[in-house]
């Protein structure tokens, strides 16, 4: 029986390309001579292990859940590697950067957009390998470098005598044969010799040779692609675009995708036209198992007997084979409705795998259901059966750029995850317990007993804030005599000084115990150098009980205290209910930090823990120092040796942080207010770590009960980008950010943040390092001054070597916007350029 057909995943796109540019000796179609192999080989053994990772690629192609962090792995071996045997390492770097933008847009536009399931594989041939590669491949690499072509080349060596006098015959004799054929795949098939050879052929001190091969090279992709058999629409177009020149590429690319999306077009339509008894029958489940009306008892035998139907119609035609994928997502939303949710995830999982590459024009709704479905039936059963499946379901997210509750890489740390450790790019691919929860809520509101068959009705799920509830916490006593010993906390474990670090200024804590449990094993050698299996250390958590930006903690417990007061009708007064009920993290309670940074304890820090990060969350010392708000808390941390210029995960810098936050606490400023309501229209609504906070405020709290009447009138649920949604947005972040200024200026000052500036900028900040966040690219903490229309802030950072040239874009316009635009637009009158 015949497969569902798949769109090719990002390794084989990885093999076609290393294919289509003859760089890898394993996919390469032309004869070598022995002369060439030798050279070849000699080059590959340079490689490390090559023939590893090539097995490896293999063995991965039809992987389709696979991370780009692994991706960029294989690109760096069987890709970036060998083309620094063949160019300079500026020219490797940019062609192989080309790969992955291409495979960003692969991956972002085309696969989540179309559907290739009733296809066959012939017509997927043709569309996704002779159509989307070579055109995209063209856009990204070609539209950057100099319109050549081998022909040009050809002309360009024989008017070069130089060139000629070290250019062997036999390289001639190609380039020759191609003048008279004008196809370079036979030149060097006659020849005996591939493109590799001929631009792998170095002539020493030659730089006109240099130049021009990495051209040669792209040459030889389009070429490839001008030999293709005419008769297609789109090949047609596409041999076009290749000839057109650059005012008229946009027009040619334009078309060359509306010929894309008729070809689909006109073959969907004829594949459901052989079929219509089937298409008449899946347009009837579908409303049957709507998610948007009741549901009657006829209805769950009517919608049972079609499955069964349409079922036996696939297995008595194998050309229906492309529509069990269908089948089975309808039939795990059957299963769900019927009540039996472990059943549903199964059919839900081999949907889903199917659907990869293969249906993206229903694959985001079909994944929303999976999270849904197997968050809940994994929070239900406290398993952890699916967490394998829930992670393929994120990287899905992350990959297709699905706007859905995952944490998501922005595109712009996507460009700049070669300068990230592997370890960091993963974390944004595992499954928190936050998003579980998260999804396991939305559960319910996916699949409500309104529109389940009759007398099925799923339980309901607590909300369950970490860190916040201490009853029947359970508290192991200290180990003095082996002061390094672990404990186990909230489920894990942890240095002593850690745990004990962590519960100091929880409510209950009779004269200061933990502290006093943290003193007395540093007095007995525990060393201040251990860290959490989160890479937290004591002096970090101290931070962070200072930290005046996690307003998310501080709303919650309020939100909490709330809750509470409703259910005793106000009978217990606030302050009793912050005692007894719940532990509040962020104390700003400083005494556990002045302990840990005691002049006998300070001196005993490594640099490596002064600046070490977390995991996943991405935390360091001294952007908790910055966040605190407290200039001698700054003034600490950079004693220590902490590194001025380290980022999180959003790319963000200490000295970027505190702007921002002295940002926030200027919002008085009419000024400020008018570049916050630019921002906002522009940008603010439509930022992904905007709609994440939201999100998992939402997963562990049940606003819809607690305050649906007292924030905003129409529940939030799961934020997407309706107008209804941005309104309740805009209100929720209103008293939010009214909420986040009353902390600012209870314990921090403009003063204050100004002087953590000047100990930032003396310390050796880059005023010019380019932050993206959102839609706002390259934006610089120069950029930022301006904004805030402060005199002396500005020529602070204009005088520690600011750079006023420098540009930004929004929402990746090419239009780039200047320091001088910000001005104007802003009416920073105070800001002298």
């Amino acid at each position: 029986m015949p497969k569902v057909t798949h769109l090719p995943t990002p390794f084989k796109q990885i093999k076609e390309l290393t294919k289509l540019l003859t760089l890898n000796r394993n996919f390469d179609v032309n004869n070598e001579s022995p002369h060439q192999i030798a050279l070849n080989n000699q080059k590959e053994n340079s490689i490390k292990k090559p023939n590893r990772r090539n097995t490896e690629l293999k063995d991965q192609l039809d992987n389709k859940n696979v991370s780009m962090a692994a991706v960029d792995g294989f690109i760096e071996q069987v890709f970036y590697q060998p083309l620094t045997t063949m160019f300079t390492s500026e020219q490797a770097k940019f062609i192989t950067n080309c790969f992955k933008n291409y495979l960003d847009d692969y991956l972002s536009n085309f696969v989540p957009n179309t559907a290739v399931y009733f296809m066959t594989q012939d017509e997927l041939e043709i569309l996704s390998m002779r159509f989307y590669l070579p055109i995209a491949l063209y856009n990204h690499f070609l539209t950057q470098l100099p319109k050549e072509t081998i022909e040009q080349i050809r002309l360009m060596l024989i008017s070069e005598k130089k060139s000629l006098t070290v250019i062997k015959n036999h390289y001639l004799a190609v380039l020759k044969e191609y003048e008279i054929k004008e196809d370079i795949k036979n030149a060097c098939r006659k020849s005996k010799l591939t493109a590799r050879s001929i631009y792998n052929f170095n002539p020493e001190k030659n730089e006109q040779w240099d130049r021009i091969k990495l051209d040669f090279l792209i040459a030889v992709a389009l070429d490839t692609v001008r030999t293709y058999p005419k008769g297609q629409s789109f090949i047609q177009s596409l041999q076009e675009i290749l000839l057109a020149a650059s005012d008229e590429r946009k027009l040619v690319v334009k078309s060359l995708n509306c010929d894309m999306q008729n070809f689909i077009a006109t073959v969907e339509v004829k594949r459901f036209q052989d079929h219509s008894l089937f298409k008449e029958k899946y347009h009837k489940l579908n409303s049957l198992l709507s998610l948007e009306f009741s549901k009657d008892t006829v209805g769950q035998i009517n919608s049972q007997n079609l499955i069964a139907e349409m079922r036996n119609l696939i297995s008595e035609n194998p050309s229906l084979t492309y529509a069990s994928v269908k089948i089975d997502a309808l039939e795990a939303r059957w299963h769900v409705f019927s009540g039996n949710s472990k059943e549903a995830v199964k059919l839900y999982q081999k949907a889903f795998d199917n659907s990869l590459f293969s249906c993206g024009d229903t694959l985001p709704n079909l994944i929303k259901e999976c999270l849904a479905a197997t968050a809940y039936l994994q929070s239900f059963e406290k398993s952890k059966f699916n967490t394998s499946f829930l992670s393929h379901l994120k990287i899905a997210c992350t990959n297709f750029g699905y706007d859905m509750a995952a944490v998501d890489i922005e595109p712009h740390l996507k460009k700049e995850r070669e300068n990230k450790s592997k370890n960091r790019i993963l974390s944004a691919y595992t499954v928190a317990d936050w998003e579980e929860q998260m999804w396991a809520k939305y559960f319910q509101w996916i699949f409500s007993s309104e529109i389940c068959f009759p007398d099925v009705e799923y339980s309901s799920l607590p909300a369950e804030i970490p860190y916040f509830s201490y009853k029947n916490l359970n508290i192991p006593k200290p180990d003095y005599k082996n002061s390094n010993n672990k404990i186990t906390l909230f489920n894990r474990k942890m240095p002593q000084l850690v745990g004990y670090s962590w519960l100091h200024g929880m409510p209950g804590e009779l004269q200061d115990r933990y502290l006093k449990f943290v003193k007395k094993l540093l007095d007995n050698g525990a060393s201040v150098n251990q860290l959490s299996g989160n890479n937290e250390s004591a002096l970090l958590i101290a931070l962070e009980k200072m930290d005046l930006k996690d307003v998310t903690q501080w709303f919650l417990y309020q939100i909490e205290c709330h809750k509470l007061m409703k259910k005793t009708q106000n009978i217990l007064p606030e302050s009793d209910l912050k005692e007894k009920e719940l532990y509040y993290f962020n104390t700003q309670d400083r005494t556990l930090f002045d302990l840990l940074t005691a002049h006998d304890y300070q001196q005993k820090y490594t640099k490596k823990v002064v600046n070490q990060i977390t995991s996943p969350l991405e935390k360091f010392p001294l952007m908790q120092a910055v966040r605190t708000g407290r200039p001698d808390v700054v003034q600490t941390i950079l004693k220590m040796g902490a590194e001025v210029d380290k980022t999180n995960f959003e790319m963000r810098t200490p000295l970027y942080e505190c702007l921002l936050m002295l940002k926030d606490l200027k919002k008085s400023d009419n000024n400020f207010n008018r570049a916050e309501s630019f921002i906002r229209s522009e940008v603010f609504l439509y930022d992904k770590p905007i709609l994440e906070s939201i999100r998992r405020m939402n997963a562990y709290t049940q606003l819809d009960d607690i305050l649906y009447s007292d924030i905003w009138e129409n529940s939030l649920r799961i934020v997407s980008k309706s107008e209804q949604d941005k309104q309740a947005i805009a209100k929720f972040l209103t008293i939010l950010e009214n909420f986040k200024l009353e902390i600012f200026r209870k314990y921090t000052s403009v003063e204050n943040l100004k002087e953590i500036l000047r100990l930032l900028v003396n310390a050796g900040a880059d005023v010019n390092h380019s932050h993206s966040q959102g839609s706002i690219k390259d934006f610089t903490p120069l950029m930022q001054a301006v904004i805030i229309n402060d005199f002396e802030l500005f020529n602070l950072l204009k005088e520690a070597n600011g750079d006023l040239t420098k540009n930004f874009t929004i929402d990746d316009d090419e239009v780039k916007n200047s320091i001088q635009y910000l001005k104007k637009h802003f009416n920073s009158n105070r800001i002298t350029l």
